[in-house]
């Protein structure tokens, strides 16, 4: 090779090496999801998933995003985070997505966060832990409320009740951990006092041991920061050994399956969480209620089953994505959408309204998360002051 054509070369793959990632065809939109739809998980991923599939179906039978069709490419994680890190890779990699939108397990999107962040690929993650963007990340947008306000909120809703003294039991998996480490921050913080600070694993069938050194700490309030058949379960052993304190559990449990599983112990238990479960209770100027009725409505027409909380988030997920490739002029340039995600203002979903900002890739804030107490096979919405 000459040294005109060697000069060539490289000037060519400079060229390459900063041009804008562009989508593969440009008439189509290409969303990559991967969610925990089968698994110990699945009563978190398969409603999300659900939702996401939903919406882009509609979205195509009125013409896509400005006139250029969706194409969904959907993964099955199984509620592995390997499978979680293996699928972002090939979406990326193979199936050329133009973003991603999932990983409803906090686990599964902290693993896959740095490929799409390594890609320069817009990742708008469903899990909750506020580790997905603190620090922020650049590529990486939080959907779900995280631990920093959920549990501020149970926190309020306690020291306005006059506990002082919180005894809390959290499970060992990642969203365990980051709720333990907000509680343990916030609770002083507060001017509350944490006595007791237990774990559990989730495939524990028994939590009554780590209940009853709880209570031997005299605590006003119990908290339990876990989700599905691990939060029920404390809770049906705390009733079993009638601790009578207010027992609080993370959000995510606002759930009919929680109730089911908790049994007798489901009654009283409080939580603090996003607006869809009490729906109803909201007033009819709250701009949310509309959107989480049309969600419901849409949703059990189709699937036949009465929707899940968790379905909000795959909804909010979607459609924060489309909101942000609509106005990034579509998706074939990532930089483009990613700048538009991080100039997301006052877009009102169901779980909130949010905004994000270059400091800020969680969007939303306290008033985001109402408290509501299990009633019968529902949930009431409580006030932060008695």
């Amino acid at each position: 090779m000459n040294i005109r054509n060697l000069l060539a070369s490289v000037a060519a793959a400079l060229t390459l090496a900063v041009a804008p990632t562009v989508s593969a065809n440009s008439n189509t939109i290409r969303i990559g999801t991967f969610n925990p739809a089968t698994g110990p998980a699945a009563t978190i991923g398969d409603p999300e998933l659900k939702a996401v599939r939903l919406w882009v179906k509609l979205l195509n039978q009125k013409g896509g995003i400005d006139g250029r069709k969706i194409e969904l490419v959907e993964y099955d994680d199984q509620s592995k985070s390997a499978m979680a890190v293996s699928y972002m890779k090939r979406m990326i990699e193979n199936d050329k997505v133009d973003i991603v939108v999932g990983g409803g397990v906090s686990g599964h999107a902290l693993a896959a966060a740095p490929i799409a962040e390594a890609a320069g690929v817009p990742f708008v993650a469903m899990g909750t832990t506020s580790r997905l963007t603190e620090p922020v990340r650049p590529w990486v947008f939080k959907v779900a409320a995280g631990e920093a306000l959920t549990v501020r909120k149970t926190l309020i809703h306690m020291k306005n009740r006059g506990v002082t003294k919180v005894g809390l039991l959290s499970s060992t998996s990642a969203f365990g951990v980051s709720g333990q480490q907000a509680v343990r921050e916030l609770v002083p913080a507060m001017g509350m006092t944490l006595v007791a600070d237990e774990q559990y694993a989730d495939n524990d069938k028994d939590l009554s041991p780590q209940l009853n050194t709880i209570r031997g700490k005299g605590p006003d309030a119990v908290f339990v920061f876990g989700l599905g058949a691990g939060a029920a379960l404390a809770a049906k052993n705390f009733h079993q050994l009638q601790i009578g304190k207010p027992f609080y559990v993370a959000t995510g449990n606002a759930t009919e399956r929680f109730i089911e599983l908790a049994g007798p112990g489901a009654e009283g238990v409080l939580m603090s969480t996003v607006a869809m479960p009490i729906v109803d209770q909201l007033a009819d100027s709250d701009p949310r209620k509309k959107i989480i009725q049309t969600l419901k409505h849409e949703y059990e027409k189709e699937y036949k089953i009465e929707v899940s909380a968790f379905a909000a988030t795959g909804y909010d997920g979607l459609m924060i994505a489309v909101d942000a490739i609509r106005r990034a002029g579509g998706a074939h340039d990532k930089k483009k959408v990613r700048e538009a995600l991080e100039s997301t203002k006052g877009l009102v979903m169901i779980n909130g309204t949010y905004t994000y900002t270059p400091k800020d890739h969680a969007g939303l804030d306290i008033d985001s998360v109402y408290t509501m107490r299990v009633k019968g096979k529902g949930f009431a919405l409580e006030k932060d002051a008695p």
